[in-house]
């Protein structure tokens, strides 16, 4: 089976016992199952499948997951049976017990034979029309299976999937995706919650649930967060023929650019759309951040034709080793810090100009036009920003390609930089984003609703039950 298509069309079963006669056994089709070849996790939980009485199952490439009353009371759901009306099934119910599955017997074959179920379902209210289903509810072992499509699971019960390639996984109550905001008491996260993006409040000492926001109170902390940005301001550069300048010092002849990058640029261009950003540093220079729109550049791409430059007294520097959009700057004595956005997700697109997506690059520049890549510093392939002041910066270091054959130690992790080229590393990477609080404490989000604060190293992971207290 295609991961691909496993992951936009992925299905999540639920089982429940029925009566079941052996005159609508007969009456009903039978058809092939398979059990599922990856694993499949549940609220943080891996399934079992090889010892479980009622194991998961795939039908025509989608997964089905069985579920007694046991696994419908984890899940949040609530099914009820009758003769007459036959199947029905409630979301959003709140969960009483995490997941439990019954375990039994080791499933040793790869395929059985299953029966479509024959009795009418109803999904929160509304029937489903049985005649029109790609994935029809199925019987086997006497249980009910019933097909999650990706309508199911995420558009109407509201649950968070995700899938690396090797593993599944659903999550039915709040998912925090980010650490974004804190205040002097409070961790501020962004969460998945009843197909909502919604924010979550976490008190930094860990005790007691957390608690998701009302609109009003999310709006205010979003505000605080995200101040609005500056009004966009006249350029400071100008143009005179085929060439940008800034303060009287030439930057670029676009005319020569546009013929050296003819992938870029349709033959002949004599003009090219571009923005800019403006950095006056303390020590009288400026620093122009160009990026230039080539009209042949594929929209994917994130800076794919991006310049830097050092003026002062009338001189310019290019900074060929920032080649993105400044995205923050800080200044200190005796420079200025530059940083770019840094990537959440690999990167597949080719640039003709060996800058293809987004790169997480800090530079540290001196008075004088003399910079140091931090990247090559920490031999790191992305460098985050977590939190800057005038003496120093925090960044966590990170990469999303293959590790080299050799990884360094300074690869990944949480590191102190300094203007005079010293650093310190102050945790590793666990797993997931970092954050750093205005006390310079380090966290990650680091399992499904679980945070480790590596400056103390301790962690918690809250279950669903505590979860289910912060729900509004």
């Amino acid at each position: 089976m295609k991961a691909g298509r496993w992951i936009m069309t992925c299905v999540f079963a639920v089982c429940v016992t029925l009566p079941f006669t052996p005159s609508s056994a007969k009456a009903a089709a039978s058809v092939k199952v398979e059990l599922p070849t990856y694993a499949v996790n549940v609220d943080g939980k891996k399934i079992d499948n090889v010892n479980l009485t009622y194991p998961l199952i795939t039908y025509n490439g989608i997964t089905y997951f069985p579920l007694t009353w046991n696994v419908a009371t984890g899940l949040g759901l609530a099914v009820s049976w009758s003769p007459d009306a036959g199947l029905s099934v409630q979301s959003h119910k709140p969960k009483q017990n995490e997941l439990a599955m019954e375990t039994g017997p080791a499933n040793t074959r790869t395929s059985y034979m299953a029966q479509v179920a024959p009795f009418p379902v109803t999904i929160d209210g509304q029937t489903v029309n049985k005649e029109s289903e790609t994935w029809p509810l199925l019987t086997f072992r006497d249980v009910t299976y019933f097909p999650m499509t990706w309508d199911y699971a995420v558009k109407r019960f509201g649950w968070k999937t995700s899938w690396d390639g090797s593993e599944f996984s659903i999550f039915t109550g709040p998912v925090w995706e980010r650490l974004f905001y804190d205040d002097e008491s409070y961790l501020y996260a962004y969460a998945h919650y009843d197909g909502a993006n919604r924010i979550v409040r976490i008190r930094k000492d860990f005790q007691g649930p957390p608690e998701l926001l009302k609109d009003e109170e999310a709006e205010r902390i979003r505000e605080l967060a995200y101040p609005p940005a500056e009004t966009v301001s006249p350029k400071h550069t100008e143009r005179k023929g085929n060439k940008l300048y800034g303060e009287g010092a030439e930057l670029i002849d676009v005319h020569v650019h546009a013929e050296k990058h003819a992938a870029l640029y349709e033959p002949g261009t004599d003009n090219v759309e571009y923005s800019e950003r403006i950095v006056k540093t303390e020590a009288g220079g400026t620093v122009f951040n160009l990026a230039l729109h080539p009209p042949l550049a594929s929209l994917r791409l994130a800076d794919p034709d991006t310049h830097t430059y050092f003026v002062k007294n009338s001189k310019a520097i290019e900074i060929h080793a920032f080649d993105k959009t400044i995205q923050g700057t800080e200044s200190a004595a005796g420079g200025t810090w530059l940083w770019s956005r840094a990537p959440g997700v690999r990167s597949t697109s080719t640039n003709p100009l060996g800058s293809a997506g987004s790169v997480g690059k800090v530079l540290w520049l001196d008075s004088e036009g003399n910079a140091r890549l931090w990247n090559d510093t920490l031999k790191a392939e992305h460098l985050r920003v977590l939190q800057a002041d005038e003496n120093a910066l925090i960044v966590e270091a990170y990469r999303l390609t293959k590790p080299p054959a050799e990884p360094s130690d300074a690869t990944q992790g949480y590191f102190r930089i300094q203007a005079d080229g010293s650093y310190e590393k102050l945790a590793d990477t666990v797993r997931g984003q970092g954050y750093a609080d205005r006390q310079g404490q380090l966290y990650e989000l680091s399992g499904p609703n679980r945070i480790t604060n590596l400056t103390k190293n301790i962690s918690h992971t809250w279950k669903d039950s505590e979860l289910a207290e912060s729900r509004s």
